[in-house]
């Protein structure tokens, strides 16, 4: 049945004296949908393949019955005259448009981008996205289950699904095969927080580095930025001299290289900046690769020179942030304060839009203690080696 003014008029009048927002479907896929406030839509919606597809039309009576009715009809000529001309594009091809929106965002896209290689597209890049089944994926990734790789086999199923509803959403296939669902093959585990000992104990994370003497060059000085800004690790090893402002005792990082895309500025300490005055300016970088020209050091650097002193167990690059965090907790520092300490910003989106105090001038303060405190930690162990050095018979 076509709409017609006593059937919109109706449910309109319905709307308002049931206070419930109400629809009805017409021909040609036309549906009206009605609030109690009385304010009612016109939409088109069709079913393509598994999918729903929902379009809105205009509003009534702004769009009048008859428009309604005529473009519902010639929006539904058209979807069943439509050739599915694109349902034999491969994974290669959506993948790479996903992916061209996906590294605008993500600050990790290089290792998401090495992991859907290796685990995704190397065997079933050249497929038909809609010939791809959740069991082909889940019969591929059983040595990953096997080898317990919980980690890689969630993150493949955030990818996937991301993929799957980008290629939908685009329109460039009409079904996936459920790919949204591939994790509930799964059990995973509860992410495990980040080793790192209580600050008090800190001192013995530089005793155990420093006690057979050190020769980590520019790996230490990476290490002790990250005590120094408690930045997240691929920050740190980003740090590009144009953001270091030393008149200011600010160094500014730029949106694109935070986790949350929203600049951050960190105070220079005293121990910061003896740091960077020190450092010789071989590229852009402050860190600057060994290895490769032109790019800064690795962002693994650190946790492999934990790793080389057995400290894997104890700390992390990322466990930093966490000494730092309790380390303000019991020094019974403001939350906000300390939350903009390590760059994150609490609230809902409405707070975060309009809350723009950024706590710079308490976090300079707050900073600085936590500096002199890291310092003071790493005195206590090298007074021990020194005390252990004494002691040795000549």
């Amino acid at each position: 049945m076509k709409a017609n003014f006593a059937s919109v008029e109706s449910l309109k009048k319905q709307a308002q004296n049931t206070g419930k927002r109400l629809m009805r479907t017409f021909e040609n896929g036309l549906v009206l949908r009605c609030a109690p406030a009385g304010l009612c839509s016109w939409l088109f919606r069709v079913r393509s393949g598994s999918n729903i597809i929902t379009e809105t039309l205009g509003k009534y009576p702004d769009m009048s019955i008859a428009a309604a009715n005529a473009e519902a009809a010639k929006r539904y000529a058209e979807h069943k005259q439509a050739p599915c001309q694109q349902s034999h594009i491969t994974l290669n091809e959506v993948y790479k448009a996903w992916g061209e929106k996906k590294a605008q965002t993500a600050v990790t896209w290089r290792k998401i981008d090495l992991v859907c290689r290796k685990h995704l597209l190397r065997k079933f890049g050249s497929m038909p996205l809609e010939d791809l089944t959740a069991p082909m994926l889940i019969k591929h990734w059983e040595p990953l289950e096997k080898a317990g790789l919980s980690n890689t086999l969630q993150k493949l199923c955030q990818y996937v699904k991301q993929i799957a509803v980008f290629a939908v959403n685009t329109g460039r296939v009409e079904r996936i095969h459920e790919l949204t669902k591939i994790s509930q093959n799964y059990v995973f585990k509860a992410a495990k927080s980040y080793p790192a000992p209580a600050p008090e104990d800190l001192w013995e994370v530089f005793y155990t580095l420093e006690k057979e003497g050190r020769s980590y060059d520019q790996v230490w000085d990476l290490f002790m930025a990250s005590f120094y800004t408690l930045s997240r690790p691929g920050e740190v090893c980003a740090i590009k001299w144009e953001w270091v402002d030393l008149d200011a005792g600010v160094i500014n990082f730029p949106a694109e290289v935070m986790k949350m895309k929203r600049a951050h500025t960190v105070p220079i300490s005293s121990q910061l900046k003896a740091l960077l005055v020190r450092s010789e300016r071989l590229s852009e970088w402050v860190f600057t690769s060994p290895a490769k020209i032109g790019q800064h050091i690795n962002r693994e650097s650190v946790r492999m020179m934990l790793k080389r002193k057995g400290l894997s167990g104890t700390l992390t690059a990322h466990g930093i942030r966490s000494i730092g965090r309790t380390w303000m907790e019991q020094q019974g520092v403001n939350h906000d304060t300390a939350e903009a300490c390590l760059a994150h910003y609490s609230g809902n989106r409405v707070i975060k839009a309009y809350v723009r105090y950024d706590y710079l001038k308490e976090r300079r303060e707050i900073m600085q203690k936590w500096c002199d405190f890291v310092d003071q930690s790493r005195e206590k162990a090298q007074i021990k080696i020194r005390n252990e050095l004494t002691k040795k018979p000549h």
